[in-house]
């Protein structure tokens, strides 16, 4: 059941991560990231909520891709110094 809700959601993930590319992190990585948050999600998924599959998956999903970025490329050239 789990290997196919992932591999079900798999499409989605791409297209999510998609909407990131182009912005200076491969198109590989972004997927590789945007799959890891859709294992994440399928793990974490609660049926009792009451919330469908895709209305948890794609919040965590999108916040992985952005914790990724804030990791990785959007500090890239930031360098804190004292204030004078």
């Amino acid at each position: 059941m789990r290997a196919r809700i992932i591999e079900s959601g798999l499409p989605m993930a791409d297209r999510l991560a998609r909407r990131y590319a182009g912005r200076g992190e491969p198109y590989d990585d972004l997927a590789q990231v945007a799959a890891l948050a859709l294992v994440r999600a399928v793990d974490g998924f609660d049926v009792e909520r009451g919330l469908s599959f895709s209305g948890y998956a794609v919040p965590s999903i999108l916040g992985a891709l952005r914790r990724h970025f804030r990791d990785t490329t959007w500090r890239c050239g930031y360098r804190a110094g004292p204030r004078s």
